[in-house]
């Protein structure tokens, strides 16, 4: 009988371990550190942390840029067919994918959004932008004589976008990451033929996404000669600050942004539902002015913005009810985010509904809206 705790030995011949150098269980086992469960777990530890390290910010470590190319093709690809299912899309993936390529046509990136969402009516847009980056980022385009910008990219310039862009998509900074085309390749986002300040607006969004500073800059600052009055230009140029440093010159974008909105609404409407695009500048000016409010200190003036919000846009896709209800509660809006990344992690997000349910039958400032 075997005593308790000891693994019997399956080989014992140091030679017949020969090219498993890099095999932490096979080397505890070959020395005679894994006779013990307790040894070894800890191999199996000692394994799994190679393994979590070479699998680091969700990237594969491979020595070969088109292995790497292809595998986030599959990916992205796959993620498509899913995205157009759920919305019951009319095109199917391998058409969208003929869009990309001929990108030539005219069509801008928000047009591919808006087109790729349907008009934009799904319940999380944002979504369709990301995805349209990942399209425009890894698939053939003719614009690039036929090739994706990743293939024109470095691998280490291409695991840097990678890194940037996963960074974004969580909210994070992206580190002030750029990349610029090789000089015999004319980008069509970067030349500004389109004198139109959405375009314009959505092609900064884009450079925001691959972390190019002063490209989206260029654009930003092109869309205000074409319209000073723009909101949607200045929550641009908050985020572009915002997201690389320039706290400060965020600040003072977000100021103006929301001035403008109020001076484009003397009186708020009924309604201001997110679904229609052009509400979506007013609604996040409203927001980050808030949020400026409530990290100043200024707690009436953020309470009553919030409360606004939501009776603007009871849907509440921008999250304000959980920073409102924080807010009566004495928590911070950092507190919030942190509670945020743990319901994401356990896929459980009861403490945030648990404090939003009992701050908002205290104070009564969200109406659930009913499923239709």
């Amino acid at each position: 009988m075997k005593k308790k705790g000891k693994i019997n030995k399956t080989i014992d011949k140091e030679g017949e371990w020969e090219g498993f150098d890099d095999c932490p269980i096979c080397q505890a086992m070959k020395n005679g550190k894994a006779n013990t469960v307790e040894g070894l777990k800890k191999a199996f530890d000692e394994a799994n942390k190679i393994k979590n390290k070479e699998l680091k910010d969700n990237i594969i470590v491979e020595n070969d840029k088109d292995k790497f190319i292809e595998r986030k093709r599959k990916e992205i690809k796959q993620g498509l067919r899913n995205f157009l299912k759920e919305i019951n899309h009319l095109m199917t993936a391998d058409e969208i994918l003929d869009e990309v390529l001929n990108d030539d046509n005219g069509e801008d990136f928000e047009d591919f959004v808006i087109f790729l969402a349907q008009d934009s009516m799904i319940e999380d847009p944002d979504l369709a932008q990301e995805l349209a980056m990942d399209l425009f980022n890894y698939f053939p385009r003719k614009t690039l004589k036929g090739k994706s910008l990743a293939e024109l990219m470095s691998f280490d310039e291409l695991k840097k976008m990678e890194d940037a862009f996963q960074n974004y998509k969580k909210g994070l900074p992206t580190g002030g990451y750029s990349y610029t085309l090789p000089s015999d390749f004319e980008n069509p986002k970067m030349t500004m033929k389109v004198a139109n300040k959405d375009d314009l607006y959505y092609d900064a969004m884009e450079q925001i996404n691959m972390g190019r500073v002063k490209e989206a800059e260029e654009f930003l600052k092109k869309a205000l000669e074409l319209d000073s009055n723009y909101v949607q230009t200045y929550v641009g140029l908050s985020c572009l600050y915002g997201n690389f440093g320039g706290s400060e010159k965020a600040k003072e974008y977000i100021k103006i942004a929301f001035e403008k909105t109020q001076k484009k609404f003397p009186k708020w409407p009924k309604k201001m539902i997110w679904g229609i695009l052009e509400n979506r500048a007013y609604l996040r000016a409203m927001q980050y002015q808030a949020d400026l409010y409530a990290d100043s200190g200024e707690k009436e003036k953020a309470i009553d913005l919030y409360r606004l919000i939501l009776k603007l846009n009871p849907n509440d896709n921008q999250g304000a009810r959980y920073v409102l209800a924080g807010l009566y509660a004495g928590v911070d809006g950092k507190k919030i985010n942190q509670m945020f990344d743990n319901g994401n992690k356990n896929q459980d997000w009861d403490k945030l509904e648990k404090l939003v349910s009992i701050q908002n039958n205290k104070h009564n400032f969200w109406i659930e809206p009913k499923d239709e």
